[in-house]
C-alpha cells in the first residue's frame, strides 16, 4: 500500500511540475471550436503534461540532469548502468518466483 501511495504521489507531483511547461506550448495545440472547447483544451494540456512527465525517464533527460549536477552527477552517473542491470535481474527473479511457486 505504501508503494502505491508513493507512486501516486510521485506521478501527481510530476504532473503538477510539468503543468507550467504546457502553457509555453499552448499555441501549438489544435484550435477547438466545438461545444466542449474549454474542457477539450484542458485535456490537451493534460496530455501534454503527461508527455513532459514521461520524458523525465528518457536517457537523454537523465544525462542532461547528471551534467547539471557537476561532480556529484558524475558519481551518480556511475550508478546508472548498475541500476539498469539490477532492474532487469529483479524482473527475471520475480518472473521465476511466480513460475516456480507451488500451486495453492
Amino acid at each position: 500500500i505504501l508503494a502505491i501511495l508513493i507512486r501516486v504521489t510521485a506521478n501527481s507531483a510530476g504532473l503538477l511540475l510539468a503543468w507550467p511547461l504546457t502553457r509555453a506550448y499552448e499555441e501549438g495545440l489544435a484550435p477547438r471550436t466545438n461545444v466542449g472547447k474549454s474542457i477539450g483544451t484542458w485535456f490537451d494540456r493534460l496530455h501534454l503534461a503527461r508527455a513532459f512527465r514521461s520524458l523525465r525517464w528518457t536517457h537523454h533527460v537523465r544525462q542532461l540532469a547528471l551534467a547539471r549536477l557537476g561532480p556529484a552527477g558524475r558519481r551518480v552517473g556511475r550508478l546508472d548502468p548498475i541500476m539498469d542491470v539490477t532492474s532487469i535481474a529483479l524482473w527475471v527473479i520475480a518472473i521465476l518466483a511466480v513460475l516456480v511457486r507451488p500451486p495453492a
